[in-house]
């Protein structure tokens, strides 16, 4: 096992973080022999695995992608084998606030023993640099493998750029022709549930229809235990509004393009780096995303989409009538959209990350 890995973390077709491991886990298997241990049951028993897998595994080689409980229980662990058992790991760093669940002296230290310690942001890489003095801190953003649009104009197989041909001129005047309809269709695609922003969009979307707009919004995602069952009742007898359902992963894109602009209201603490936005830079959306933890960061205010104050209601609703009257800017950003999403490409972010593990000498 000299040269095997063991992953330790969530792998799963569902759940943002369990999606992410998947799609790391395909690339990993490429180049190297990976035995995994998943920690997507949450159950006590799965915890246990995973300490013991720590504590007796032979593996030389570790990687540990889990979010903020995940960590405060097994960092400690990464950090006794390392002083113990001379294991080499590398720490994947998920979620929001990560800051606050790492500001223990064991984790700390765990940090400062790894390989590598990945963040999803670059104010966090900088958090992490700064606050821990970590000098193996290298960015790594969320991503998504991204298949062709419909038009088959953007992403060829791959999920890379098309050639020059397939984009261009084309791409442009889809762009132009998409907010040419008379009725704008916006897009909420997460959790329903009050956390995510559900009460405070159904909220300003009301307030915009009121002063005499006319566009649609669809809501798609799990109803969570969270959402004051009255807003969903409210949600279909709004005229214009509507739920319809969870969306299955392979189907987001297509839900996507159909729409023309992709709002994210999030009022979730925890909120970390969220797919759903590559997603919609990938479709080509204009994104209209609250100031909640890293979306500033992500969504670039003018360029990207639009950043609002997390729970401010009157600011959301000028923004989605603005969208509404500015049918000329939204074809502009969903221009740069497109081509902000390669940055994001699965291929091109794991590949720098396993480059990394090489230059530190690990088997892959």
């Amino acid at each position: 096992m000299e040269n095997e890995i063991l992953f330790i973390g969530p792998a799963a077709k569902e759940g943002g973080p369990a999606i992410k491991n998947r799609i790391l886990l395909k690339y990993l298997k490429r180049h190297s022999k990976v035995e995994i241990r998943n920690t997507y049951d949450r159950t006590l028993k799965a915890r246990l695995a995973a300490v013991l897998s720590i504590l007796f595994t032979r593996h030389r080689y570790v990687i540990v992608s889990v979010s903020r409980k995940g960590r405060l229980l097994l960092y400690p662990f990464l950090l006794l084998r390392k002083k113990t058992g001379g294991i080499r790991y590398a720490c994947i760093v998920i979620g929001g606030k990560a800051i606050e669940s790492l500001r223990n002296p064991l984790c700390i230290g765990a940090l400062k023993n790894a390989d590598i310690v990945t963040a999803e942001t670059k104010s966090l890489s900088k958090q992490l640099r700064e606050e821990f003095a970590l000098n193996n801190v290298h960015w790594m953003p969320n991503y998504k493998e991204l298949p062709r649009t419909k038009s088959g104009e953007f992403f060829d197989d791959k999920g890379t750029e098309a050639p020059a041909g397939g984009k261009g001129k084309n791409e442009r005047k889809d762009s132009e022709k998409r907010f040419e309809r008379q009725k704008l269709r916006f897009l909420f695609l997460s959790r329903m549930t009050d956390a995510k922003g559900v009460p405070t969009l159904l909220k300003s979307f009301k307030k915009v229809l009121e002063s005499g707009f006319d566009a649609s919004l669809d809501f798609y995602g799990p109803v969570d235990k969270g959402l004051d069952p009255r807003v969903l009742e409210e949600i279909m007898q709004t005229e214009g509004a509507d739920y319809r359902g969870s969306a299955p992963n392979d189907q987001v894109l297509k839900i996507m393009e159909d729409h023309d602009v992709f709002v994210f209201p999030t009022e979730y603490p925890w909120e970390g780096f969220p797919a759903v936005l590559v997603e919609a830079l990938a479709a080509g959306l204009p994104i209209i995303a609250s100031d909640m933890n890293y979306n500033p960061e992500i969504i670039r205010d003018g360029r990207n989409g639009w950043i609002f104050e997390r729970g401010n209601g009157e600011q959301l609703s000028d923004l989605l009538r603005h969208c509404i009257e500015s049918r000329e800017e939204l074809g502009r950003v969903s221009d740069n959209n497109r081509g902000e999403a390669e940055k994001y490409n699965a291929e091109n972010v794991i590949n720098l990350f396993l480059s990394k593990l090489r230059i530190n000498g690990w088997p892959v």
